[in-house]
């Protein structure tokens, strides 16, 4: 399964898919400060009351608005789910705007930037 974080200045809007398939959705706040444990630990536990574990999830699709917030999110992802960050793989897989294994960075091109793990 996939878990997509959308970061936006208000929430954070978190979807797991399977497949193309939505198995679970819910919001977060977006807080600052927030550490990588915090978000790793809320993560989880949402997860678990949408009947989602922690193994199930084998990658994750961040886009965010708010830079600030990037690096605890991103570790978060990393210790608790055990989410290699693979940014600047290139689009090796074709699908420039599709998460695999070997993530692609992209920007939108229009004034308000998105970044993408």
């Amino acid at each position: 399964m996939i878990l997509a974080l959308d970061v936006g200045n208000t929430n954070i809007t978190c979807g797991v898919f399977d497949g193309d398939r939505i198995k679970a959705s819910f919001r977060i706040t977006t807080k600052m400060p927030r550490t990588s444990d915090e978000y790793g630990m809320l993560l989880s536990t949402l997860l678990e009351r949408n009947q989602v574990g922690m193994d199930d999830i084998h990658d994750a699709i961040i886009c965010s608005v708010v830079p600030n917030i990037m690096h605890s999110l991103q570790n978060g992802l990393i210790k608790y789910f055990n989410i290699a960050d693979n940014r600047g793989g290139g689009h090796q897989n074709r699908h420039p705007y599709r998460h695999t294994k070997s993530a692609a960075n992209w920007r939108r091109p229009y004034s308000r930037r998105r970044s993408c793990i």
